[in-house]
C-alpha cells in the first residue's frame, strides 16, 4: 500500500506533529508499506527526527513556508501534490493539522 503523510513543514522543527507523523511513517515503512512524506519545505530542508531510509520525502516549495503563500504559489503546490499522488499511485493520504489536510483534500479533487 502507498501511503502519503503531509505536514506543512518538517525542516528544522522539533514539534509534536512532526514527531507523530514521522513515527507513523516509520512504523508503516517497517510494516512493509511504501511511505511518503510531503511538505512545503524547500529542497535543502533537513528533518530533525530519524526517518527510515525507505521513506521518500517530497519537498514541494520554492518559497519559505513561514511566509504567506501567494495564490500562484498555492496553485503550484496543489499541482505538485497532485503530481506526487498520481506518480506514486497513493492509496491513502493523511494530512496532519488543518492546513495540510485542506491542501491534500483540495489537491485530490477529481
Amino acid at each position: 500500500m502507498n501511503i502519503l503523510i503531509m505536514n506543512r513543514k518538517y525542516g528544522d522543527v522539533f514539534g509534536g506533529v512532526e514527531l507523530m507523523s514521522t513515527c507513523l511513517a516509520n512504523e508503516m515503512a517497517r510494516k512493509g508499506h511504501q511511505c511518503h512524506l510531503i511538505s512545503f519545505d524547500k529542497q535543502d530542508a533537513k528533518i530533525l527526527y530519524d526517518l527510515d531510509e525507505r521513506i521518500k520525502w517530497h519537498k514541494i516549495s520554492d518559497y519559505p513556508v513561514e511566509k504567506q503563500a501567494s495564490w500562484s504559489e498555492r496553485f503550484a503546490r496543489f499541482s505538485k501534490i497532485r503530481k506526487v499522488m498520481k506518480d506514486e499511485k497513493i492509496d491513502i493520504a493523511i494530512g496532519f493539522q488543518d492546513g495540510a489536510f485542506l491542501s491534500l483534500a483540495t489537491a485530490a479533487l477529481g
